[in-house]
């Protein structure tokens, strides 16, 4: 299209609450929801995967930003450990000297609204939103993000008045309900949706809820409308706390990444949706030395070696659920963006075929496009029953309610 990004204005917003590890309860975790079972078996695994402070997630959650380039970072946190606030400034300055620090998190929509003004200096950027201090950037090159944000000042000028904004975690998801032969298209809280807009690096929807889930990048003046404009008293630290969440009162458009730019760092075993945990996008973790710039990399070995990250495309297990798997089944040339500046050494098996292995690792990265293998035929049809249930639903629920008003 020849659409320019070079004046793309982007700031990273992180207002979080970071909890002290010591203090969760043993239910917490140890509770027997299904959920927390994978958990425990990931976390508990003898391999990389293995638990990790709450800390050191945010710490690597950060890090991985930095790798982007943002007009100014704003970084709001609050411990519930005080001891650790010089330790952690200290970390965040050294990966943006110039980021504005504050010891403490928005609770409400008045503080978020109030602490959002700070940007408006910059006019009416976009704002990569996180309350969240768990999903890290897991891109393996930036200039695709920038495309996107380009892409969206398209449809922006195109579809004037609609809320836009660009969904950069939950990819799987995300791409899964762009149309109706898509496995998950209607499956959320019957939010339908229709493609407006499509090319190499994202594809936008309509859809007929507001989706503003707090893993997206937003116009400024579109968070300030939300949070100065929602009359809930409740508390607030998500976008999903306020009265516009889900609403049909506004007109979204949802940008979907073409790539995975974030992913959970505990994955998403908490959903149903993937028939099995091995079709489940993985979890991540942090590389052994990441923090001392001591990543040690092998590549195509059968056999895992302890304090490095063992690749191999061709294992048929991941190592936190067999401890003879590998730790990523990837291609090598797919490691996250901030983990190059961090190796020690990456050591290739002599004996493998690495084209042999990238051809296994595009089908592997193909599980994140469509995990469930249902043909487009069978995911229409399923998408059609969710329709005809939740329009059957709807006319009950209104014909109930009329007999209702008409009887009192």
């Amino acid at each position: 299209m020849g659409r320019s990004f070079l004046n793309q204005k982007m700031v990273l917003y992180f207002d979080t609450f970071i909890i002290d590890d010591k203090s969760l309860k043993p239910d917490y975790y140890y509770d027997q929801t299904r959920r927390r079972k994978l958990e425990r078996l990931v976390r508990d695994s003898d391999s990389v995967y293995k638990y990790r402070p709450k800390l050191d997630i945010v710490k690597y959650t950060l890090a991985s930003y930095s790798v982007l380039e943002w007009a100014e970072v704003i970084i709001r946190y609050q411990l519930e450990d005080p001891v650790e606030y010089n330790h952690l400034d200290s970390f965040i300055l050294g990966l943006f000297p110039a980021a504005k620090i504050f010891h403490e998190r928005s609770d409400s929509c008045a503080r978020y609204a109030e602490n959002l003004k700070i940007l408006k200096s910059h006019g009416d950027p976009w704002v990569f939103f996180s309350p969240n201090n768990d999903h890290p950037y897991v891109g393996n090159e930036c200039d695709s993000i920038k495309r996107i944000l380009s892409a969206a000042e398209f449809i922006e000028n195109k579809h004037q008045g609609s809320i836009i904004s660009i969904l950069y975690s939950h990819f799987t998801e995300g791409i899964n309900t762009t149309d109706m032969a898509k496995r998950l298209w209607a499956r959320y809280n019957e939010t339908f949706s229709r493609k407006v807009y499509e090319d190499s690096d994202c594809v936008a929807i309509k859809v007929n809820k507001f989706l503003c889930d707090s893993v997206q990048i937003f116009r400024l003046k579109t968070l300030l409308r939300i949070f100065t404009s929602s009359i809930t008293e409740k508390r607030v630290v998500r976008l999903e706390d306020t009265d516009f969440y889900l609403s049909n009162k506004f007109d979204h458009i949802l940008v979907i990444p073409k790539r995975e730019l974030c992913r959970h760092f505990d994955g998403y075993f908490h959903y149903d949706v993937w028939g099995s945990p091995e079709n489940a996008p993985p979890p991540l973790f942090i590389p052994p030395g990441f923090f001392e710039g001591e990543i040690s990399i092998r590549y195509g070995y059968p056999l895992r070696k302890s304090q490095s990250v063992n690749i191999n495309p061709d294992s048929k297990m991941y190592s936190y659920f067999d401890v003879a798997g590998a730790d990523l089944k990837c291609s090598i040339d797919e490691i996250p963006l901030s983990w190059l500046s961090r190796l020690k050494d990456v050591t290739i098996n002599p004996d493998c075929e690495k084209v042999f292995l990238d051809a296994i690792a595009k089908k592997n990265s193909e599980l994140l496009w469509d995990p469930w293998g249902k043909t487009p035929i069978r995911n229409v049809v399923g998408s059609i029953r969710h329709f005809v249930r939740s329009y059957v639903r709807k006319m009950f629920f209104f014909i109930k309610n009329t007999l209702n008003l008409k009887e009192n």
